[in-house]
């Protein structure tokens, strides 16, 4: 792995994305300590990733299920179509 000023780009974004071999997160903290002008621009993409708003449990999981009874078929896509 050799990160350089002409590659560094891919390289943040695959740190930013949890993508990256532990070793690998640490060439690219190396790099930004040996390239200080770049630090901002990792941070600036750090900065943009979001967090789960809601960790919680979804309790009706049963009613995202498909069932027998709430299928379209030729008798009653009119009628489905008008739910939604």
């Amino acid at each position: 792995m050799n990160i350089n000023r002409t590659n560094y780009e891919n390289y943040f974004l695959l740190y930013v994305d949890g993508e990256l071999s532990t070793l690998e997160m640490q060439a690219v903290d190396r790099f930004t300590a040996e390239n200080t002008d770049l630090q901002l621009e990792l941070q600036i993409l750090l900065d943009t990733k979001l967090l789960p708003e809601n960790t919680g449990h979804f309790v009706d999981k049963h009613l995202l299920y498909r069932s027998s009874e709430h299928t379209i078929n030729e008798f009653n896509y009119e009628e489905q179509f008008l739910l939604f």
